[in-house]
């Protein structure tokens, strides 16, 4: 049986309205231990002893207590053996009674018969009518089905309204507790951050206090050195530049020549430039090329020639034109140092020149 179903059971336990079957399951799992249940029951049998306080109080029949003494004593008449019916008159405080006997009843005189009841005495009085038929007590209607049923349906009312106002309040007890826990968690945390902070911003401003003045003096020191080094550089800029401007390409390839590091390289025109052809004079050392190529084509409005330094990949080393002798000369002077270059190219592309060749290649040499 599911613990929903001895919880509907209780109520009806409670005012004995359950069948054996349902009893005995209800009381086995009531000695499991279920403590919910034993609670319902306990409100459950506390709602049923206020059950006959609800009941309005009822005065009894003025006859009811001369009725309940006749039944009693009509059943403790004498009977004599093998005597034949007879009827008796009983005097009552409420009138006369007529009772048959199997026998006569103790003789009497003819006429009236008075007998003494214990809580009356002995009168003689005249015939009365006939005393009306006994009526039930007020009480008996409680004894009734419908009474039975009526009850056991307050009573599961009244206990499942106990029963689901109890869950909740249960429910509301813990969620509460559940919510002061969190709370009084949460503020001990929140009293904990402010404590840190309140210590970390303490260490802060004495940090501050001690190294910041340490600081400012030596970064001050070091935007000095910063502002005199790039003062110098701009200088030495300045004079290569002068330098670059005063040394003549002829003079450089004679220092070329002069160098033992010189490699001389040598360009073969293309299907493209078969009459050209030049030389390559390459210091990688130094990382300088100085190119000297003749009988180059004439160059398209908006072109250049572009020469190309060649390891794994084309780089850029320049662009440049020829003369009205359709000779060329080039000084490349920014190439990689010991780069491992092992050919030269010339291709023709716009002017600006590419980062990569576009055009036509005219010269092209390997070392």
């Amino acid at each position: 049986m599911a613990h929903e179903e001895f919880e509907q059971n209780l109520a009806l336990y409670a005012v004995g309205a359950l069948d054996p079957l349902e009893r005995q399951a209800l009381e086995t799992h009531l000695t499991e231990g279920c403590q919910m249940c034993w609670s319902a029951l306990k409100d459950y049998r506390e709602t049923t002893g206020l059950l006959p306080n609800g009941l309005p109080i009822t005065a009894p029949p003025p006859g009811l207590k001369g009725r309940i003494e006749t039944a009693v004593l009509a059943q403790v008449l004498p009977q004599s053996a093998g005597a034949t019916d007879s009827d008796a008159t009983l005097r009552t405080p409420d009138g006369d009674v007529t009772i048959r006997t199997p026998a006569p009843p103790v003789a009497v005189p003819a006429g009236d018969a008075t007998i003494r009841l214990p809580s009356q005495p002995a009168t003689r009085t005249a015939p009365q009518a006939k005393a009306a038929p006994v009526q039930p007590p007020w009480w008996a209607w409680t004894t009734t089905p419908a009474f039975a049923a009526a009850s056991a349906a307050l009573v599961l009312g009244i206990g499942a309204y106990a029963f689901l106002l109890n869950s909740k309040v249960a429910l509301e007890t813990a969620q509460r507790q559940q919510t002061e826990a969190a709370l009084q968690q949460q503020t001990v945390q929140a009293a904990t951050l402010r404590q840190e902070l309140a210590q970390s911003q303490q260490d802060l401003v004495e940090f501050k206090q001690r190294t910041l003045p340490a600081l400012q003096d030596a970064v001050a020191q070091r935007e000095m050195d910063i502002e005199r080094m790039r003062i110098q550089l701009a200088q030495k800029e300045q004079e290569l530049v002068g330098l670059y401007k005063t040394a003549s390409p002829k003079d450089e390839m004679l220092a070329m020549l002069q160098s033992a590091n010189v490699r001389v390289l040598s360009l073969a025109g293309t299907d493209a430039a078969k009459s050209a052809g030049g030389l390559v004079l390459y210091d990688a050392e130094r990382g300088k090329a100085f190119l000297y190529a003749f009988n180059m084509p004439a160059l398209p409005r908006g072109k250049v020639y572009q020469l190309w330094t060649i390891t794994t990949k084309p780089v850029s080393a320049g662009t440049f034109s020829a003369d009205t002798g359709r000779k060329c000369r080039h000084l490349a002077r920014s190439l990689q140092a010991k780069s491992g270059i092992t050919k030269f190219a010339v291709s023709v592309e716009p002017e600006g020149g590419k980062p990569q060749p576009t055009g036509a290649i005219y010269l092209h040499g390997s070392l």
